[in-house]
């Protein structure tokens, strides 16, 4: 297991537990996201996080299910600091959206 990933990890058994904001009350515990990419009805987290290493230091990943598919909801941030947030979907890994902010 990477470094980025067990930091992934950590952050997603962090939101299940604490709960905090709204986006983070929506995201689907980490036992659900094992269960499904086990199932294959999703990618391997630690997959989609290889195809997304070059966007920047990884720091929270969620998994939401929205309009009946399953997205991964990646932060990041990039150089200079920049903030970004990723929808990836969790089925083919292709990324549907980014949202850049300083």
């Amino acid at each position: 297991m990477t470094r980025a990933h067990s930091a992934v990890v950590l952050l997603l058994n962090a939101a299940a537990i604490v709960g905090g904001s709204q986006a983070l009350a929506e995201a689907l515990p980490p036992e659900t996201a094992q269960i499904l990419a086990a199932r294959g009805d999703i990618l391997p987290l630690a997959e989609v996080l290889n195809r997304v290493t070059a966007v920047g230091e990884i720091i929270g990943v969620a998994l939401h299910r929205e309009d009946g598919r399953y997205l991964y909801k990646i932060k990041a941030l990039g150089q200079g600091g920049q903030y970004r947030e990723y929808q990836v979907d969790a089925k083919n890994g292709s990324f549907l959206d980014s949202d850049r902010r300083r």
